[in-house]
């Protein structure tokens, strides 16, 4: 198969790779990205807090977004402690500005995000594969479903399967005891009064998140140390009809040993896993692909070394995650039951 150059390869089209790769196209490089899906593609619907807007203008993507129609909210609910009354929490604000977060979904955000990315003249492959990926002394070799491919860097934000991880032997180091989640949609016609605002719940095996989003849809998350199952429905929607089957994911605390080198980064959850209790799952993704991007053009610009680049970046994705495990350990606080002993090894 005919093997063809580019400056920089992005494997994964969700919100860290597109983010990644539009930073890198609007410096005027040249990127492929390798999505393995074809979209769309079912994602938890997610709740984005109001920090997002000024990224989301740098992406150029925020005039799309405010017209996709997802609602808007200004503070969620939460039912957290048994110890104090269920409490709605709004978001600061400026004097001229209420601040207002995004509830969306993701099938239509991550559209949005690989479009722009597009548009800034990114090739995408889609669906395809990453068979291998070989590194030599100055570049690297990717073999993809869809053709072969030369490039002097690679972004993987391929998620947790990482395509680098066989790559370079990148080992997960875990934060916590095993940690699943299972996350799906039911339909809240007429009920929309009941959810009108996203909100959180925590009860004796782990905890709930509910959030309204475009239309009569009701998205939904359950945490807990053991899998609910594909069949679960939250007890505050189980009247509703689901609209397709629940899915699951590993959200164990966890970090790559290895996050960054000569040329690659990983980002989003290629590089770490938080539970969405952390609040900020795809912010982080995205900031972490935009500072990948910016560090890959420094370092072609300015002609830095990229082991001191490579060196920065994983300080500063490692130092993230750390405060973001120490402050989830407070939130957690001890285990949910007597039973379990649900992140004992936090406490």
């Amino acid at each position: 198969m005919h093997t063809e150059s580019t400056d920089v390869c992005v494997i994964g089209g969700g919100p860290s790779g597109t983010a990644a790769a539009i930073g890198l196209a609007q410096a005027g490089l040249d990127v492929v990205l390798v999505e393995r899906l074809a979209f769309p593609r079912h994602r938890p619907g997610e709740s984005l807090h109001p920090g997002v807007e000024p990224l989301l203008s740098q992406l150029g993507v925020a005039e799309e977004i405010q017209q996709a129609g997802f609602r808007r909210f200004g503070g969620i609910t939460t039912d957290w402690n048994p110890d104090t009354p269920r409490d709605y929490q709004h978001f600061a604000s400026s004097p001229d500005k209420e601040w207002m977060g995004y509830q969306v979904e993701r099938s239509t955000f991550d559209e949005i995000l690989l479009r722009r990315a597009a548009c800034l003249g990114t090739r995408i492959l889609q669906p395809a594969r990453v068979r291998s990926v070989t590194a030599h002394e100055q570049a690297y070799h990717v073999v993809t479903s869809d053709g072969n491919w030369n490039c002097r860097w690679i972004v993987d934000a391929s998620g947790q399967s990482c395509a680098l991880s066989r790559c370079f032997d990148l080992a997960w180091r875990l934060h916590s005891d095993p940690l699943f989640a299972r996350y799906g949609y039911v339909e809240a016609a007429g009920s929309s009064a009941d959810f009108d605002v996203p909100s959180i719940q925590r009860d004796k095996t782990g905890w709930t998140w509910l959030a309204p989003i475009t239309g009569d849809r009701l998205a939904w998350v359950r945490v807990q140390a053991e899998d609910v199952g594909p069949h679960f429905v939250p007890d505050e929607c189980s009247h509703l009809p689901s609209v397709g089957a629940a899915r699951g994911a590993d959200v164990t605390w966890r970090i790559r040993s290895q996050v960054a080198g000569p040329r690659w980064f990983l980002c989003g959850d290629s590089a770490m896993v938080l539970d969405p209790s952390s609040s900020h799952g795809v912010l982080k993704a995205m900031l972490s692909g935009t500072c990948a991007a910016s560090m890959v053009v420094q370092c072609i610009d300015r002609e830095l070394d990229p082991q001191l680049v490579s060196r920065a970046y994983s300080r500063w994705l490692q130092d993230g995650f750390l405060a973001d495990v120490q402050r989830l350990r407070s939130l957690y606080n001890g285990p949910f039951t007597e039973r379990n002993s649900f992140h004992s090894s936090l406490n």
